[in-house]
């Protein structure tokens, strides 16, 4: 089936509560989301997300949590992430997440699911990578990869995963709802052939310092 019959690029699936499937993906630099209406084979009108610019989005990314569905995506030149969330039923709600020096046009970002416990609502997390351009100044002390975590309501909150010294590529990002942990995988742009992982609680989302442990090393 053809949901959308132009070029696109980072586009994202995932299916809410509902059985609903979602989509998301940036279309002429414009972030834009669909859905299902009743069957798997018929979506419906693409929508641009709330607070999008036109022609300004670089990534974006989707992920279903509970009954609701999220986008984050980034525009061109920005220290900032966009989210936007929408509970089954009701109206997206959009938001601006303010990330120190996430700017360069290669950053990538990764989103998934936190499955809901006892005491806490589902939600999500997403890895961002925050590296500068290569010609621009370089704190090698300052943040090179950051985790946010948010839902529906309130306000997200970031963690520093890595340096710009341990250089983190493009992240993976794993979560384990059982053990209340979640895994970053990196390859390292420092070390040539490299993967790193790092872990943290989903409670207080705090990473060791360093690159992380390698699980593959390069030669």
């Amino acid at each position: 089936m053809t949901v959308v019959p132009s070029g696109v690029t980072d586009p994202t699936v995932g299916r809410d509560a509902t059985g609903a499937l979602w989509v998301s993906y940036v279309v002429g630099g414009t972030p834009v989301v669909a859905r299902t209406d009743g069957r798997d084979a018929r979506w419906g009108d693409p929508t641009r997300l709330p607070g999008a610019r036109a022609g300004r989005a670089q990534h974006a990314a989707l992920a279903t949590f509970g009954d609701a569905v999220g986008v984050l995506w980034t525009e061109a030149g920005e220290d900032a992430v966009h989210v936007a969330t929408r509970v089954a039923g009701g109206d997206w709600r959009a938001q601006v997440v303010e990330v120190a020096n996430r700017g360069g046009d290669g950053n990538a970002i990764v989103v998934r699911a936190v499955p809901a416990t006892d005491e806490e609502p589902p939600s999500l997390v997403a890895a961002v990578q925050t590296l500068p351009e290569r010609n621009q100044p370089r704190n090698t002390l300052g943040p090179g990869l950051v985790l946010l975590q948010g839902g529906a309501e309130g306000a997200w909150r970031t963690s520093h995963v890595a340096t710009v010294r341990d250089g983190p590529g493009a992240p993976v990002l794993l979560v384990d709802g059982a053990a209340r942990e979640v895994d970053v995988v990196t390859v390292s742009r420092s070390a040539p052939g490299t993967m790193y992982v790092k872990s943290a609680g989903l409670d207080d989302l705090v990473f060791g310092s360093g690159a992380g442990t390698p699980l593959v090393v390069g030669r």
